[in-house]
């Protein structure tokens, strides 16, 4: 209730008027209104909180301006976000607050200006302010203008935001795709300036960027594949240039796409204009191709025009070859003749030496011939069976004679379990160790030698690598000279040359045809120390192949002798058998050792030297009276002549030098020395029966020298001219044995034997033996397939064809190989028939050629001839204008 009073006259009298008025409704009224005050309030507070909270939330702030666009408000958190207080704000305009920024946004400036003159909203304004320390911040800020009831503009409302981060992102950014851009144009300026072309190719195989050379690289006029376009279109137009329709079209593009997109490797390949490129396609990780084209066009007609030079080189150097080796046939020939009969010690000297020369010659020509063979790719390797010990006999038997002459000590190991029995070109191998140990014998003055065979790697097929390790103690090499050791024409110096000789061919072309054989070849050394060379090539064991295994009943040795190569490898070779080696220095420890009951050997080795005399060791031994299971076995210093060593009491067996260890415990057992490559034995010819020889040849020359050596041996000799006169002689009589030329006047020797073999009489089966001055590989087979049953090269050597003819005089010989070495053949060529009367041969047979004078002047015109056509050449087309003897 509410109570008033009022005073009043009440008449006369004064009064009070109360008043009492029921207020209960007004009361209510006033408190639901002033509660609903305080909600307004409070929802103004969580408002204003909820407006800071969500303005902090998005890292910014709320602001409001008047009419004149002056700062009347900010939220709390521009202090947060801006680090400045919001009262620092109030007051001042958006272009207070831009300082020196103003300049670096002017036209957005402008921008945002009109739109609030226009009391338009605005929209992501990015400037930057000027705080009151002077510090600058990037902000970015967003407005709408509002009005009151009527309309009246009061100013604008809006967010801001701090972008300092955003923007050091945006420079980082914009930095980091400045140098991406760089970077990429740097690559493709670097891919532009390649000749090769270049090419990428997306996961839909369509082409996103090439360089120049592949825009122009097009393999058809007016055609470029276009950025975008996909790969299948190249080989499509190119199938409609090719006019190319149906299946043949179809595979085609699907042969094309396919090396596209297969990882295939590189392919080269000749574009429609007629380019040579290698085309290299891979893929990348996103299922893309990367594409690398290179033209070498050039690369290959040069390397085309180089293989012609080196056939050209090869041909010059053959036919060069072949018209040496006619005067050569005659030197050697007619020293060989000389040397058999009675001369003056002088004489012989001055025949020998003439021998030699030539010898050396002929070496050098051979290995000339094998060098251009090989740069021209015309050497085919052989894949035949050969036993490795007979082929190791063979180079020991060449080794020893020349190690001899400087009582070198040779020795020679095998491992036990490596296969005897091997495949592979026995030749090559045996020419690549005997230039090897002949190298080892050349700069060895005093020592050894040793030749080592092991396996050192086995495939799961079989396939076994042998490595042959040929060790001196030479002169040695300097580390200089070692990388260029394997060049041609190169040794240590200039004064090695002239100490020692040779061209430095031997390693070169040891080094090529171990390569071709799929091995290698190095050298270790040092000047001083000797030298160790080593060769490693792959063989397959032959299915007869067989270890080189000691006996089952080996057992202990008893080495007498001093300390040497030799017995470290006797040692070895026992001792790798299971068994043991005891060893006694000398004589007298020997003996000791065999009177001493402890000690038990079933084999006394005895070592022979200048410090220890054999014969009265074993005969001691021999009185003393050694146990009949204990063998004594002698290992001689010299090559040849042991049988007074095996005659002596109680001797078992005798191991010759070269000592080879799988003859240590086996000694004076045959071995079977079946490698295809070994020499020819040199029967004394006058164990065959005289035979009716006919000689197919046009060279006075070479008539005269292989007359004379046939007649050595008794034999009787028809000459024929040519082909055609030798038709006319097998119609006229039968023959043993045909000696054939192949080049000659009218009918050259290939067509005569062709003819000889059609014949329908005995004559068809007359063994024919090329006799000719071309010593190609292709030349044999010319020869073999013409008919022909053997081939001897030009300068016949006596020995061997001594040999020839003992083969195929007794009818059913089988032809050699002749690439048998200057060393094999000079081994061969032993003195026969010394009681015939040379000298009186030589006379008749001069006569015959109307005089020696008339002989001579024929080989001077010859080697004339030759250096003649030489000089004609050096100065134009080595195959130009050549003109030959028409002898072989």
């Amino acid at each position: 209730m509410q109570v008033s009073s009022t005073r009043i006259a009440y008449g006369d009298q004064p009064a009070a008027l109360i008043e009492w008025h029921d207020i209960a409704d007004r009361k209510a009224y006033e408190l639901k209104l002033l509660r609903g005050q305080e909600l307004i309030e409070r929802e103004r507070g969580l408002a204003v909180e909820r407006m800071n909270d969500t303005t902090q939330a998005l890292s910014g702030w709320i602001w409001e301006t008047d009419a004149e666009h002056r700062f009347v408000f900010m939220t709390e958190s521009v202090e947060r976000m801006a680090g400045v207080k919001p009262e620092w704000h109030y007051g001042k305009t958006r272009r207070d607050l831009m300082a020196a920024g103003v300049q670096a946004v002017r036209s957005e400036l402008d921008e945002v200006e009109r739109a609030m003159f226009a009391h338009e909203p605005f929209r992501d304004f990015e400037f930057i302010r000027t705080g009151p320390d002077g510090n600058d911040g990037w902000l970015r800020t967003s407005g709408v203008p509002f009005f009151d009831d009527n309309g009246e503009f009061l100013g604008y409302r809006g967010a801001a935001f701090s972008i300092d981060y955003e923007k050091q992102l945006e420079g980082e950014r914009a930095r980091l795709m400045e140098e991406a851009a760089a970077a990429r144009r740097r690559l493709e300026q670097a891919i532009d300036a390649q000749t090769n072309s270049f090419a990428l190719f997306d996961a839909d195989d369509r082409l996103v960027a090439c360089n120049k050379a592949f825009s122009e690289m097009s393999p058809l006029d007016g055609y470029r594949l276009q950025i975008g376009e996909q790969f299948e279109k190249i080989p499509s137009s190119i199938a409609d240039y090719r006019k190319l329709t149906g299946k043949e079209r179809k595979a085609f593009i699907d042969k094309r796409m396919f090396e596209h997109l297969n990882d295939i490797g590189p392919i080269t390949k000749q574009t429609t204009r007629n380019r040579w490129i290698i085309s290299d396609e891979r893929r990348t990780s996103e299922g893309g191709v990367v594409g690398v084209w290179t033209d070498v066009t050039e690369l290959i007609e040069a390397r085309q025009a180089a293989e012609a030079a080196n056939r050209a080189k090869s041909e010059f150097l053959a036919m060069i070859s072949h018209e040496i080796r006619t005067p050569m046939n005659a030197v050697l020939g007619m020293a060989s003749v000389l040397l058999e009969s009675e001369m003056q010690a002088e004489q012989r000297r001055q025949v020998e030496t003439i021998q030699n020369s030539g010898e050396a010659l002929l070496t050098l020509i051979n290995d000339v011939l094998d060098l251009s063979k090989i740069e021209a790719r015309r050497i085919e390797l052989e894949t035949e069976e050969f036993s490795l010990k007979g082929l190791l006999d063979a180079v020991l038997d060449i080794a020893g004679a020349r190690a001899a002459v400087k009582q070198l000590e040779v020795v020679a190991y095998a491992d036990i379990g490596l296969a005897d029995r091997l495949l592979g070109d026995a030749n090559r191998l045996r020419q690549i160790l005997l230039n090897l140990v002949s190298n080892a014998t050349k700069f060895t003055e005093e020592g050894s030698i040793s030749i080592n065979a092991r396996a050192i790697s086995q495939t799961s097929t079989g396939t076994t690598t042998v490595r042959f390790e040929v060790k001196d103690t030479g002169i040695g090499i300097p580390a200089e000279v070692l990388e260029k050791l394997f060049t041609p024409f190169t040794q240590a110096d200039a004064s090695t040359t002239r100490r020692y000789g040779g061209t430095g061919l031997g390693l070169t072309i040891s080094k090529q045809l171990i390569e071709l054989m799929g091995g290698r070849i190095g050298v270790e050394s040092a000047p001083g120390e000797g030298s160790c060379f080593w060769v490693e090539a792959p063989f397959v064991p032959a299915d007869t192949a067989q270890s080189i295994e000691p006996p089952q009943d080996t057992g202990d040795w008893l080495i007498i002798g001093q300390d040497s190569l030799t017995r470290q490898m006797i040692v070895k070779t026992v001792e790798d058998a299971g068994a043991d080696a005891l060893i006694a220095d000398d004589a007298a420890s020997g003996l000791r050792a065999l009177d001493d009951p402890s000690i038990s050997t079933k084999t006394i080795g005895i070592l022979e030297s200048a410090d220890l005399n054999v014969h009265d060791l074993v005969t001691v031994v021999a009185k003393l009276g050694h146990d009949t299971e204990r063998r004594i076995v002698v290992i001689s210093k010299e090559r040849a002549d042991t049988d007074d060593l095996l005659a002596l009491p109680a001797v078992d067996g005798v191991v010759a030098a070269p000592v080879r260890s799988w003859q240590l415990l086996n000694p004076n057992q045959d071995e079977v020395a079946d490698v295809t490559i070994d020499p020819p034995t040199n029967d004394d010819s006058g164990l065959l029966a005289p035979l009716d020889v006919l000689l197919v040849e046009d060279n006075r020359v070479n008539q005269m020298v292989a007359t004379a050596m046939l007649k050595l041996g008794n034999h009787r000799v028809d000459i024929a001219e040519n082909g055609l006169e030798a038709l006319s002689a097998v119609l006229r009589k039968k023959y043993d044995v045909i000696f054939m030329d192949m080049q000659m006047p009218q009918m050259d020797g290939l067509d005569a034997t062709r003819e000889i073999r059609a014949m329908d009489n005995v004559a068809s089966k007359t063994p024919i033996v090329a006799m000719t001055a071309n010593a190609m590989v292709e030349d044999r087979k010319r020869c073999m397939d013409a008919g022909m049953d053997d081939f001897l090269s030009k300068p016949i050597d006596h020995g061997r064809l001594n040999a020839t003819l003992d083969r195929w005089g007794r009818q059913g010989g089988v032809a050699v190989d002749e690439d048998a070495t200057a060393e094999e053949l000079q081994l061969a060529a032993k003195p026969t028939s010394e009681n015939l009367q040379v000298d009186a041969f030589v006379e008749d047979e001069a006569d015959r050629f109307d005089s020696e004078e008339a002989v001579l002047r024929d080989l001077v015109a010859d080697l004339d001839d030759i250096l003649g056509a030489s000089d004609d050449d050096t100065g134009g087309d080595p195959l130009g204008g050549t003109q030959t003897s028409g002898s072989s």
